[in-house]
């Protein structure tokens, strides 16, 4: 259900989404001091997805030939998804993505010679849950340590799987928005930055500074419980990546988010002064700001310094002779 072969699979993507909550919660479970018990048992790792036939329309994905196919919906469980156990245990739940929500208690059998167990949590909804049955605290501690490292190279792997789609939206961003200077200045322009810049702000996109970035806040969003009301999983970091490329070139430049509407209002008018151009967009655009300053970036916005740069080498190299006296 991916139309971009070099993207993850939806399944795909909501597999390490899941294994990133539950890491999250076997951490949590750590340093809660849940761990200590002596007693053996087992730790059970709850789905955090269930494919059921979604109750808005998600357009062709969500069709074969036709009929209508399962997509992914989020599970939360009252006390997580990582249970630690020592008898059958009752649990409470919600199902909430594309147009379904329900509510319900299930019960989660004690299993401690199998791998997996089957939990019955309605009658049209069962999962299987992933069973490691331990000998005791060091081997609980051990099992959950496991689950909280597979949640962190699941992150990793979220974040790769985006990598390649991260550039072609950043190297796309770069003509769009060249396009839209060329158009305003009346000059030719094959691109606002340069390839190592393009490079640069796909490592700040994808890894950023100080432990965070554009693509590890938006996978944060994504563990939210109701992040998936309306909208699937691959279609949320899709359309947020390519929303956040286009910024951060723009934002290379000096752009303003409002730029391409100031230079549309200004190719319409052809106002003669700041303060006329800025009546004529608020009377266009009554909810918006702007201001001078902001204005005047978008009248102003080009290409940086080192493409500028490379446009002139490049002139200079190409010309008749490769630049030699003519």
């Amino acid at each position: 259900m991916n139309e971009e072969p070099h993207l993850p699979r939806l399944a795909q993507l909501c597999d390490n989404i899941g294994a990133v909550i539950a890491g999250r919660h076997a951490q949590n479970l750590l340093d809660a001091g849940l761990a200590d018990d002596d007693n053996p048992g087992i730790v059970v790792v709850l789905p955090s997805w269930v494919w059921v036939l979604p109750g808005i329309d998600v357009g062709r994905k969500g069709l074969v030939n036709g009929v209508k196919q399962p997509m992914p919906s989020r599970l939360g469980y009252d006390q997580g998804p990582v249970r630690i156990l020592n008898d059958a245990s009752s649990v409470t739940w919600e199902l909430a993505g594309l147009g379904n929500s329900a509510t319900g208690e299930g019960a989660i059998a004690y299993t401690p010679l199998r791998k997996q167990v089957a939990v019955k949590l309605s009658e049209t909804i069962t999962v299987t849950a992933e069973v490691h049955p331990v000998t005791g605290r060091k081997h609980r501690e051990r099992t959950l340590r496991g689950i909280a490292k597979a949640g962190l190279t699941a992150r990793w792997e979220l974040m790769s799987g985006f990598e390649f789609f991260t550039k072609q939206r950043l190297a796309a961003a770069n003509n769009i928005v060249a396009a839209e200077i060329a158009n305003h200045k009346g000059i030719p322009l094959a691109g606002v930055v340069d390839d190592i810049t393009l490079e640069e702000l796909g490592s700040q996109m994808l890894f950023g500074q100080d432990g965070t970035s554009v693509i590890q806040r938006m996978i944060d969003v994504a563990l939210e419980l109701h992040k998936f009301d309306r909208v699937d999983p691959m279609h949320y970091f899709t359309v947020g990546i390519r929303a956040r490329a286009e910024e951060a070139v723009r934002r290379q430049i000096g752009d303003p988010k409002v730029g391409p509407k100031v230079r549309r209002v200004f190719a319409r008018t052809q106002a003669s002064t700041l303060d006329e151009l800025i009546e004529e967009y608020k009377r266009l655009y009554p909810k918006d700001s702007l201001a001078k300053k902001r204005a005047l970036a978008a009248l102003t916005a080009g290409p940086d310094i080192a493409t500028t740069q490379r446009q002139f080498r490049d002139e200079i190299t190409s010309g008749p002779g490769d630049g030699a006296e003519q």
